[in-house]
């Protein structure tokens, strides 16, 4: 794909393809597509970003942040493809169904309550506290290889993920749904995995699961992980079954129940 050239032959940026049939236009620089968000406009459905492009070193990004914070009406991204996107974006309640934002970095961004099913962010870079995935839904997705270090994706669902090497240190995934998940060779090293539902979540070589927080609380359910990882299961669900046989006596004691 071609750098977008302008009249006097000069290069103004990469540009943006339109590859959806309900587009006529086919072209659009990337200008064009910032000056197109500033003014209002939200459906970008199937665009195609050309690769590398540094959005957070155009002349309109911080106006351009400014703008999707407020939040007036999500914009649509179903289907589009902006792989190697640098930038910092509020992208809450977004509907982006199929995206591909591979190798992207876009730590700090959020996506809280976003649609993402199915959507691709393979070895991406979404590290920080300041990422938010919360209430997002990433039924699906492909966040293989990706950093979410310390990310907050609390309530997430992240059902039938691929999550396969992804580095998952310190992130908060409370009650995050793992359901089907892969999470084979992940690291989640002090991540905050308190009731969150592993249900035939597939985690060979997950690492640190002993090392996690809240581990006692989450429920693990035809899970399948190496021989250590089931040890170490099988004494989360002991302890928490000792939990609550504990809390029932105290209740029974207190109330005279029996």
């Amino acid at each position: 794909m071609a750098d977008g050239v302008s009249v006097e032959g000069h290069v103004t940026g990469p540009v943006i393809e339109h590859v959806g049939a309900e587009k006529r236009i086919t072209k659009v620089f990337v200008d064009e597509l910032v000056k197109k968000i500033l003014d209002g406009e939200r459906d970008f459905r199937k665009i195609v970003l050309s690769d590398g492009f540094y959005l957070c070193e155009h002349d309109g990004y911080k106006k351009l942040q400014e703008r999707l914070k407020q939040n007036k009406e999500p914009l649509i991204l179903d289907g589009a493809v902006l792989i190697n996107l640098r930038a910092e974006l509020n992208l809450s309640q977004v509907s982006a169904e199929g995206a591909d934002f591979s190798y992207s970095h876009l730590s700090g961004s959020n996506f809280e309550e976003a649609k993402l099913r199915r959507t691709t962010f393979y070895s991406s870079d979404l590290s920080s506290s300041s990422t938010r995935f919360r209430n997002a839904d990433l039924t699906r997705a492909v966040l293989s290889n990706t950093s979410l270090v310390e990310a907050y994706m609390g309530n997430a669902d992240l059902s039938y993920a691929n999550l396969i090497d992804a580095r998952l240190n310190r992130a908060e995934l409370i009650e995050v749904n793992f359901t089907g998940t892969r999470l084979d060779g992940a690291d989640i090293t002090q991540a905050n995995i308190s009731y969150a539902n592993f249900c035939r979540t597939q985690m060979n070589g997950i690492k640190n699961l002993k090392a996690t927080i809240g581990l006692y609380t989450a429920s693990f359910t035809e899970v399948e992980a190496y021989d250590k990882d089931k040890i170490t299961i099988l004494k989360a669900n002991k302890r928490k079954q000792l939990f609550k046989d504990e809390k029932l006596g105290w209740f029974t004691r207190t109330f005279g129940l029996y």
